[in-house]
């Protein structure tokens, strides 16, 4: 039962956070790109500058993923070690 109700608790974090995490990272770097001269987008594509945007996102996501993943396992063995004092 302690198992299901922790991949359901990870699966909410993963709906709820993840997409607004995602949002927010891409108003920030587009806001951060508007910041720039002229000259930076004359030296710079755009192809380039929208993949870097977007590596960013995903790069974000897997960080928070990994990190959830290591505290949901880390949690499950000392909820198991407690469960079998």
């Amino acid at each position: 039962m302690m198992i299901g109700v922790t991949f359901r608790f990870y699966d909410y974090i993963v709906l709820k956070l993840l997409p607004n995490l995602r949002r927010d990272i891409q108003q920030q770097m587009l806001m951060y790109l508007e910041g720039h001269s002229y000259t930076y987008f004359q030296n710079n594509f755009a192809g380039s500058l929208s993949n870097k945007v977007t590596d960013m996102m995903r790069g974000i996501s897997e960080i928070v993923l990994m990190s959830t993943d290591t505290f949901l396992a880390s949690f499950l063995g000392v909820m198991g070690a407690m469960i079998t004092m």
